[in-house]
């Protein structure tokens, strides 16, 4: 006898990036911060190349004014903003969230949790983390 059995169609569907093919070469950029924004807003009007944009959140933020938003000096929508917003009118932008799980450069893919991604040109601009300066209560309390 079977006690409530569920299985998710979706767990058993391969996931795949859908990035269109075409005779332009492809450039993906992994990760959204200022970096990979702004080589992906400067290639975005070329006519020579698809743009594949990787970041593991829908959003780009901008931290060091959190603090305005919490004391309500600013707006939310004033420090973080969709992705795809940012290149909904770019035809050639594609926005994947994911994460990058490998590079392979000798056959020139990444390997994301949607599947492969073949590129011609990579950019990592994956960022950087924060530094607590070893204040371990800070981190602790920060990062719950």
């Amino acid at each position: 006898m079977l006690k409530n059995t569920y299985v998710s169609t979706y767990s058993l569907m391969p996931m795949t990036p859908n990035i269109p093919e075409t005779t332009k070469k492809r450039v993906v950029i992994i990760g959204a911060g200022f970096g990979g924004l702004k080589i992906a807003r400067d290639l975005a009007d070329s006519e020579d190349f698809q743009i594949v944009l990787i970041d593991k959140n829908n959003y780009h933020q901008f931290q060091p004014l959190f603090y305005q938003v919490a004391t309500a000096g600013l707006e939310p929508s004033a420090i973080s903003f969709p992705l795809r917003l940012a290149f909904h009118y770019y035809k050639d932008v594609h926005v994947r969230i994911t994460e990058v799980t490998e590079l392979r450069t000798d056959s020139q893919e990444i390997i994301t949790q949607l599947g492969a991604i073949s590129y011609d040109y990579l950019i990592l601009a994956i960022g950087a983390d924060t530094n607590f300066f070893g204040q371990k209560i800070s981190k602790k309390r920060l990062c719950q």
